[in-house]
């Protein structure tokens, strides 16, 4: 080998090493260990990565290639009995929270992480991040607590066994000890909560959320404060011309952004487009709340999980609903299975960020669609197709979405521009 190359190669290989490559602090470099790392599920065969990889948006790669719409467990047969959401940009959602008008009506819930908000990074409400856990105060740490310990997902046992696990390898006690105060004094729950603020900590860097879309380098060519979709009105009258977009993909955001009223798909009244100098927060194509799309009862998802329960998604967090919202919420009298909702809140799900999309399918909290296409599609003719009816009937959006106008024309020109978002 020439010796300048072997130079090189040795010059990577120390900087992988060390950790300087991957220019990771040393709590995200702990964190990124540990969310790659098989030996924390009950076989030794799946890690956070395993449902959560970045060939897939970090979603599941084998449910987007196979297009099955829940993942196996360690344990082989067990399914867990939601879609994997991606990893990636959960980083900015926001405590879980309710929010009101000056007078106190329209209220909405938002925040918080999983489907149906149960990690809320609140810390006045104990037991959300996981059976027996103290919240950490941050929605992602409290999220990547409860895999491990989940029956059908890692499934080891309780917080002593994957602590044992973790205090047999010595780098990882060792990296511990330089972040916190040692692990050998720290009670299980603090040493716990702390190994998932590192995990959360890789997942909040840029190695998951690169922000390195079509679309941001379309917002930075553009170089205006909101990429001027206000004067975005109908596709081919847009005005804008781009050496990153093609017409296609400027028709699409036009759709995308343009209110269903005014001849668009009114996307961006949930998926907000960010404007040039928006936050990252809000640059994720997600206003982080809940809504009742109406999808129908995934069956295939059903029988991989075993379950006949109606899922109820935020409704069935009744605990937390009730204390956030500091009253008693009125509940539904017909939930199956002795399940106990909030009738408010039945049938809703997290809005979910845009960013990736066309790399994480199958797509609804349940993967009941297998293209972006399909869901589209749905979101356009729900109530004017012959669509299954919805799984929950409570609550659903009919005001947003359902019978749209669009053409299958437009649909795709929808599609096109969300393929766009891919880092």
């Amino acid at each position: 080998m020439n010796k300048g190359l072997y130079g090189l190669v040795i010059f990577i290989v120390f900087l992988s090493f060390t950790g300087v490559a991957s220019a990771l602090t040393p709590e995200e470099n702990l964190g990124q260990s540990v969310y790659q790392d098989t030996a924390f599920s009950l076989r030794g065969n799946q890690s956070c990565q395993t449902c959560h990889h970045p060939s897939a948006g970090f979603a599941d790669p084998v449910n987007r290639r196979n297009l099955v719409p829940v993942s196996e467990g360690s344990i082989p047969g067990l399914f867990g009995g939601r879609n994997a959401p991606p990893a990636a940009y959960a980083a900015f959602s926001p405590i879980f929270d309710r929010n009101c008008n000056a007078t106190g009506a329209d209220c909405f819930f938002s925040g918080g992480l999983f489907w149906d908000g149960r990690a809320t990074g609140r810390m006045d409400i104990s037991g959300t991040a996981g059976p027996g856990d103290t919240p950490t105060g941050d929605p992602l740490a409290d999220q990547a607590k409860g895999p491990f310990l989940n029956p059908v997902e890692m499934a080891l046992v309780d917080k002593a066994a994957f602590l044992t696990i973790f205090k047999a390898n010595q780098k990882y006690v060792k990296f511990y000890n330089q972040i916190y105060p040692s692990i050998s004094t720290a009670s299980d729950n603090d040493a716990y909560n702390n190994i998932a603020r590192a995990i959360a900590a890789f997942e909040s860097s840029t190695t998951v959320n690169k922000f390195k879309s079509k679309f941001d380098a379309f917002r930075a060519e553009q170089a205006l404060e909101s990429v001027d979709v206000s004067t975005i009105t109908t596709a081919n009258s847009t005005g804008i011309t781009s050496a990153v977009y093609s017409v296609n993909e400027i028709d699409g955001l036009a759709l995308f952004n343009t209110p269903r009223d005014s001849g668009g798909g009114g996307c961006s009244q949930c998926h907000p487009v960010p404007s040039t100098g928006a936050t990252q927060a809000e640059s994720v194509f997600t206003d982080f709340s809940y809504e009742n799309m109406g999808i129908p009862v995934n069956q295939l998802a059903k029988d991989l999980n075993g379950s006949d329960d109606t899922d109820y998604g935020l409704g069935t967090q009744v605990t937390i609903l009730q204390t956030v919202a500091d009253t008693e919420l009125p509940k539904l009298e017909d939930a199956d299975n002795d399940q106990t909702v909030v009738a408010s809140e039945a049938g809703k799900f997290k809005v979910p960020s845009l960013r990736n999309i066309a790399k994480t399918a199958p797509y609804g909290h349940n993967g009941y669609f297998l293209t972006l296409f399909d869901i589209v599609h749905f979101y356009n003719t729900r109530e004017v197709s012959d669509w299954a009816p919805p799984e929950v009937t409570h609550n659903v959006n009919d005001q947003d979405i359902g019978n749209l106008g669009l053409n299958d024309s437009q649909e795709q020109l929808i599609v096109t521009f969300l393929e766009t978002l891919t880092d």
